[in-house]
């Protein structure tokens, strides 16, 4: 799927999606890269004012947990600017989609989560990222997690383009 762009940009995050499931792909990649590139509370927090659906109260906070957990996992300091050399980068390459309707789906995203910290390399690893997307008026928006459908995708996780992620239903990822 060659993903479509948002129709305009709202603090640097694509928006405006298309109410289709390709929309929703669109959509989810695009949000997945927001938070699982940021390492910074406030701009977490932002992030969230601009993607999550209206019943996700405490989007705010959860995201800004979310990156304080990341630099807690990069072993740099959780208050303060980001330190030089921390760095996160999510690469997209695949989806499914589950329990999808009209209004509300479930995109899958397969990708490479690439860190560094300083004094170390690069490292990268390949992990399966669910998006709960809800259609909220004109565009689609991040539902808050379910704990009481807390699916474990991991045993999908398998290296983008292979045989193995074309057997088990990945669709690649055009960018």
């Amino acid at each position: 799927m060659r993903l479509s762009s948002g129709s305009q940009t709202v603090q640097g995050i694509a928006v405006g999606h298309p109410h289709t499931p390709a929309g929703a792909v669109a959509a989810g990649t695009e949000y997945l890269t927001q938070v699982l590139s940021n390492l910074d509370p406030a701009r977490a927090r932002t992030i969230a004012t601009v993607i999550a659906d209206p019943s996700f109260a405490d989007a705010s906070d959860y995201l800004a947990e979310g990156a304080v957990n990341l630099r807690r996992t990069l072993g740099v300091a959780t208050i303060g600017p980001v330190p030089l050399g921390a760095s996160l980068t999510f690469g997209p390459a695949a989806y499914q989609l589950r329990d999808a309707t009209p209004d509300t789906m479930t995109v899958l995203v397969l990708g490479y989560l690439s860190t560094t910290a300083p004094g170390r390399q690069v490292a990268s690893t390949i992990g399966v990222y669910p998006i709960r997307l809800h259609w909220a008026a004109t565009d689609w928006k991040v539902l808050p997690p379910d704990p009481a459908n807390a699916t474990d995708y991991t045993s999908l996780a398998t290296q983008p383009g292979s045989a193995e992620a074309a057997a088990q239903g990945w669709q690649e990822i055009i960018p």
